[in-house]
């Protein structure tokens, strides 16, 4: 796999974390909390269709790349404005701690 040169990070994401909250009348309700500002790249990989509840759903698959970082994992996700982008997988894409390669959907959650 090719990496990018950081010319290619010109998208402005923050990067977000689920966290779940338990209320005094046993509750729970879960808030997406942003962390992080980053530069990022994004690809687009296709989309897919599937039935849900009877219903179509068109799945948008995207690359995210960014700088290396410790602390993004597989759950969290991206958001641009509007758009969000649930992470899947992570990974370095050369092992050398430069790039990280995110496989997303795009889509609310």
């Amino acid at each position: 796999m090719i990496v990018p040169d950081t010319g290619a990070l010109r998208h402005r994401l923050v990067l977000e974390t689920l966290s779940e909250t338990v209320e005094d009348d046993g509750g729970r309700t879960t808030v997406w909390t942003g962390s992080d500002e980053l530069w990022a790249g994004i690809t687009g990989l296709g989309a897919r269709e599937r039935i849900e509840d009877n219903r179509l759903v068109t799945e948008n698959r995207c690359l995210i790349t960014t700088r290396f970082r410790g602390d993004v994992k597989s759950g969290m996700r991206f958001r641009k404005a509007s758009r969000v982008f649930l992470i899947e997988t992570v990974r370095d894409p050369d092992e050398t701690g430069r790039f990280l390669v995110c496989e997303t959907v795009e889509g609310g959650r």
